[in-house]
């Protein structure tokens, strides 16, 4: 028997400054489990059948018993495993906190963040917590030792979060422990950048300047790996008038998946739809005959202008219906590898913008971690698929811990993606 809970926001307290959109989560979850079967029952109530009968009920009690033990407990298989052939820890279930253990197991496979992370422990009280948490799950256990990830939890809630154990959604606690991580930096600037020498000098990977003038960029004091630059602009579609380019920090790319009834989707193709120009009309330009048109038409694209060296993508898998969420279940072919340059600012616009050769900068992405929901709208488990250092794929749900096949992976109902930028 499954329980069901209410969606349960992380939020927080009266002392810190929050977000407080309470826009609903994408996919909000509760952690299943099965009651135990009542085996001294069964067994009692079928003592009085024949010897045969008695045989075949006893052993069918005993099946019924041990799947029951196997969705409580996990395989005995499972957890006898070879860790010197790169399997993992595993992380203990605090109370229905698997969108948290899914998180971390995906962070454990981005040696980029790992070492980061570890270079930054003692700049905040969730730095240092993730630290001790990735050097356990970051590489292979000597013997069966599980993880109790308790400490990420209460460093959240020492910089003001109320974390609600019930259930929450892997996204927003993603987005939580990016905003506190930067936090525990202190220090946000804005640099205003003139030429394209100082804006490349400033960063590296692929940024771009247009002709339009300036161009402000903001500018973090230790941004995580995860930080990369999207570069919005406005184009008129009757002169050609452009807008000076705008940038802004993201550390995870949100796509829509299509309506309609579609089974399958490529991730290419969502990619392709988040970088498609988008019209907006009514907009004032300052070149076209205000006598003849008083407003304009204008198009919106939003690019990526600076890549991260880790690359998290949401797949925005609810669809509101009146009245109710509803997941889409549609599959979203992925690759091994992911190459941004068609996605990025300077490469799509060309004729737009200064000489930058995106070229000469690595733009190709490995995938490291597949982070899926297991259920509908409103229940069901995170679990995470996350690649070894030998190049093995693993399944981890929780204290599971066992080896897959690249194909189970690629045909997950992937929610969350996690890719690390080839060196």
């Amino acid at each position: 028997m499954s329980t069901h809970y209410t969606e349960q926001r992380p939020v927080r307290s009266s002392s810190k400054h929050s977000n407080s959109s309470q826009q609903p989560s994408d996919v909000h979850v509760n952690h299943c489990r099965s009651n135990e079967l009542e085996y001294s029952e069964f067994k009692q109530a079928h003592m009085a059948l024949d010897p045969v009968n008695t045989l075949l009920a006893v052993s069918a009690g005993a099946f019924l018993l041990g799947g029951t033990l196997y969705v409580l407990f996990g395989s005995p298989f499972e957890r006898k495993l070879d860790y010197s052939k790169g399997y993992y820890p595993g992380l203990y279930n605090l109370g229905n906190t698997c969108f948290m253990n899914a998180v971390l197991q995906a962070f454990a496979s981005l040696p980029t963040f790992v070492l980061w992370v570890r270079h930054h422990a003692d700049e905040g009280t969730l730095l240092q917590s993730l630290d001790h948490v990735m050097a356990q799950l970051s590489k292979p256990a000597a013997e069966e030792a599980d993880c109790n990830p308790s400490r990420i939890i209460v460093a959240l809630q020492q910089n003001g979060w109320i974390i609600d154990l019930q259930q929450q959604d892997a996204h927003e606690l993603y987005e939580v422990l990016m905003t506190t991580i930067q936090e525990e930096f202190e220090h946000v600037s804005v640099a205003s950048l003139s030429c394209v020498k100082d804006l490349i000098k400033e960063q590296s990977n692929g940024l771009v300047h247009t002709r339009s003038g300036s161009v402000s960029i903001p500018r973090r004091s230790h941004s995580s790996v995860f930080s990369g630059l999207l570069a919005g602009e406005l184009m008129c579609v009757i002169c050609g008038y452009r807008y000076p380019t705008k940038y802004e920090m993201f550390d995870c790319l949100s796509l829509t998946l299509p309506m309609g009834g579609a089974t399958q989707v490529s991730l290419d193709s969502c990619l392709k739809q988040f970088v498609n120009p988008e019209p907006v009309k009514n907009v004032q330009c300052p070149l076209c005959d205000h006598n003849k048109a008083p407003c304009s038409t204008f198009l919106k694209s939003l690019r990526i202008g600076k890549a991260p060296r880790c690359l998290v993508i949401h797949l925005k898998r609810t669809q509101w219906l009146p009245g109710a969420p509803h997941k889409l279940h549609m599959l979203v072919s992925f690759n091994d590898t992911l190459d941004l340059k068609p996605y990025m600012y300077s490469h799509v616009m060309r004729h737009a913008l200064a000489p930058l050769p995106v070229e000469g900068c690595n733009l190709s992405y490995s995938l490291s971690a597949v982070l899926e929901h297991v259920g509908g709208a409103h229940s069901g488990h995170y679990i995470t698929y996350r690649k070894t250092k030998q190049s093995h794929w693993v399944y981890t749900s929780d204290t599971s811990v066992f080896p897959v096949q690249r194909d189970t992976v690629m045909s997950s109902e992937a929610y969350m993606l996690f890719y690390e930028m080839i060196k």
